[in-house]
């Protein structure tokens, strides 16, 4: 929480309210499902790879991104 507030700078961000937690369930479902029998480490790779996609998109919808300059 505190790394997303000074990120984009709005104390009110929250992993939840921003849908970084949202993007890590569904890494985690969507790598168990592919990969039936995993073990937690392929579970933790798709969770945050689920994790920075979500703040991904977010940055890049906000303009912070490398297309949004800012």
């Amino acid at each position: 929480g505190a790394a997303l507030q000074g990120l984009l700078r709005n104390p009110l961000a929250a992993p939840d309210i921003l849908g970084t937690s949202t993007g890590a369930a569904l890494g985690a479902v969507v790598t168990v499902y592919w990969l039936a029998f995993t073990g937690t480490a392929a579970l933790t790779v798709g969770a945050m790879t689920g994790a920075v996609l979500a703040l991904g998109a977010l940055l890049l919808l906000a303009g912070r991104g490398p297309i949004g300059g800012g």
